[in-house]
């Protein structure tokens, strides 16, 4: 997983952050940390193999309750993917590395954004999550800016 990481780093994200151009990238390192945790790795470890990975501007974290995950994950099929649990237990396991992994991002003094999908449908999630990156952008760039 590491290895495309940095791929998908090296070929897609730097370029386009090269071309000052705000890029915006769903399962970066966050999710790459939670899903080795899920597959038995330590989090030192991972933490190694992530080390050169270009930090984002700002982590954004999509948070629900795990009963809330679940039933999503159920209502795409129970094949949709190893990593998207139907039963809630393994929900609120992936939760809480998330929840962890935010919080180890802002001790290592990097931006995270938190964001409660709970109650929202998708396109309510898109334009509250545009708003805040415009803003965060905005705000921590004086009008320029590159969000990963």
């Amino acid at each position: 997983m590491a290895a495309d990481r940095y791929h998908h780093l090296t070929t897609t994200l730097l370029p386009h952050l090269a071309a000052d151009r705000i890029v915006v990238c769903d399962r970066y390192t966050p999710t790459a940390f939670v899903l080795d945790q899920l597959d038995g790795a330590d989090p030192e470890f991972i933490t190694s193999l992530y080390r050169y990975a270009r930090p984002a501007d700002l982590f954004v974290f999509l948070t629900a309750p795990p009963q809330v995950c679940a039933d999503r994950a159920r209502s795409r099929g129970n094949n949709y993917s190893r990593f998207h649990h139907t039963d809630t237990a393994a929900a609120d396991r992936e939760r809480a590395l998330f929840a962890e992994t935010a919080q180890r991002y802002r001790r290592a003094g990097l931006p995270v954004l938190e964001h409660s999908t709970e109650a929202l449908a998708p396109e309510e999630v898109a334009a509250q999550l545009a708003e805040k990156v415009s803003t965060e952008v905005t705000t921590r760039q004086g009008g320029r800016g590159r969000v990963a």
